[in-house]
């Protein structure tokens, strides 16, 4: 009736299913391991009399159709089935929202019986204007004859902009799309529209629609502080996942800060070496990039902390390479072992011509002690920046650096000291006391009182003041 697989994040969820039985029934709940790290929580289990609130600025089809509409002006029909339930060779194996095969989800097919350019289009419940600022979806797209997938929004006057358009295979991966939503004029409706593509090998597939109150970020930034914005951990091609926690938990080798606030509240991604054997990979995937004349720099943050900690590898594919069978694509950045306890930076300039992405790779090391984590990732058109910021050291590590600038200064003011005294020896005559120092003499040094004393000497030897006695204790000096 109800489940869920692989990470959720480090954060608590609500769950909710609507059970309708007419005899006494218990609720089972059964937790299965799957792996060497990770748990598994429940807490404020409840049983309310009738059917499940809606879940407010969300829908994930688990239920139901949300009250979404079929169109009647269309062709097609958006079908919502399970992952047991489709037979297409290209269909999703599991759904977005729980990774399961039982999960629901939407999807539009190309048939035999469909002609190229055959629609299918659903609508939302009318939405009040200022409502929500962003729209967020999730949506598959695999075969070779996949169409279109067009997301509008059609406000009371008809008026209908395009929000989000994808055309082609999209890598058999579950995608995130985002787009603002207008906030002024009239009440409206999603439309989620499917064309059907020039052969009958193709699917397209649509899962967790979301309202939010909050902007949305740019494509491709990413702080980490409220979830792992459009990045998503892959499920089949490697041994573990990427967890998303906040800074002041865990062991020692983990960061004490995240970068983007610079304290122990903020967040980040990261992969602990002490769980898993050594080899594990752990991967995590980017939404799709459009192309630009001028290329792209991808920025991120990095902490790699510990001995022999493992590999950190950055890929980027595109549908091409990724069809003809390389899924992960071409290794652009690389950086293994001990870094130190500091956030890095890294930038990496990539230039395509298609739709692209980029794949995280953490390659676990020998030893079980280290962690590798990640934050702030930007992505923006252009070359990058020649100019790379020092890293960011956490709040232990100024009063270290503090010490380390006044010893530097101390010994720089010491050695142009010396260097001025020996530079103004070498510009005078030598004196006689320039010959008891160029000896090899033992001295020592006493206070002398000198008060009422006049110069002798003609030469300015000072031959006249040779009769100088002093106490044994140093103290007290007199002249003859």
């Amino acid at each position: 009736m109800w489940q869920r697989q692989g990470s959720q994040g480090n954060e608590w969820h609500m769950a909710q299913s609507h059970v309708q039985l007419t005899e006494v029934h218990q609720i089972l709940i059964e937790a299965s391991v799957g792996g060497l790290s990770g748990h598994i929580a429940v807490d404020d289990l409840s049983v309310t009399k009738g059917a499940c609130a809606p879940t407010e600025g969300i829908c994930d089809f688990e239920e139901g159709d949300c009250g979404w509409i079929q169109q009647t002006d269309d062709d097609l029909d958006w079908i919502r089935v399970s992952g047991n339930n489709v037979q297409s060779k290209s269909r999703p194996g599991f759904d977005h929202t729980t990774n399961t095969t039982n999960g629901y989800f939407f999807y539009v097919e190309s048939a035999p019986t469909h002609v190229q350019g055959h629609t299918a289009r659903m609508t939302s419940p009318l939405l009040q204007t200022g409502d929500a600022k962003c729209l967020q979806l999730w949506y598959y797209m695999e075969g070779q004859g996949t169409g279109t997938l067009n997301v509008y929004q059609q406000f009371s006057d008809k008026y209908r902009p395009l929000l989000v358009t994808q055309s082609g295979e999209q890598g058999g991966l579950w995608r995130f799309a985002q787009t603002p939503l207008t906030v002024s004029g009239s009440n409206y409706r999603i439309v989620v529209e499917g064309i059907t593509g020039q052969t009958e090998q193709g699917v397209i597939a649509l899962d967790d629609v979301q309202f939010s109150d909050y902007p949305c970020t740019a494509s491709g930034q990413c702080d980490f502080e409220v979830n792992f914005c459009s990045w998503m951990n892959l499920l089949e091609e490697d041994d573990a996942d990427w967890l998303r926690a906040q800074a002041g938990t865990g062991n020692h080798t983990r960061p004490s800060v995240d970068h983007t606030t610079n304290t122990s509240t903020g967040y980040y991604l990261y992969m602990d070496s002490s769980v898993g054997t050594w080899g594990d990979t752990a991967m995590i995937l980017s939404e799709i990039f459009t192309p630009d004349s001028r290329g792209h720099c991808f920025t991120f943050w990095y902490h790699m902390y510990g001995y022999n900690v493992g590999t950190l590898k950055l890929y980027k594919n595109n549908r091409t390479a990724h069809n003809s069978g390389n899924k992960f694509g071409q290794i652009v950045w690389e950086e293994s072992g001990d870094q130190g306890d500091v956030w890095r930076k890294a930038n990496v300039y990539v230039a395509y011509r298609e739709p692209f992405w980029f794949i995280f790779e953490f390659l676990k090391g020998e030893a079980p002690k280290g962690s590798i984590a990640i934050d702030d990732i930007h992505i923006f058109p252009g070359p990058c920046d020649s100019y790379t910021t020092p890293p960011t050291p956490h709040h232990h590590d100024t009063v270290g650096i503090g010490v380390g600038v006044g010893v530097t200064l101390f010994v720089i003011f010491t050695v142009g000291a010396v260097l001025f005294v020996l530079n103004k020896k070498t510009k005078r005559e030598s004196t006689l006391e320039d010959n008891i120092l160029d000896s090899n003499f033992s001295y020592r040094h006493f206070d002398c009182n000198m008060t009422g004393l006049t110069s002798t000497g003609e030469d300015g030897n000072s031959s006249d003041l040779g009769n100088i006695s002093f106490s044994a204790d140093g103290n007290d000096t007199s002249f003859a």
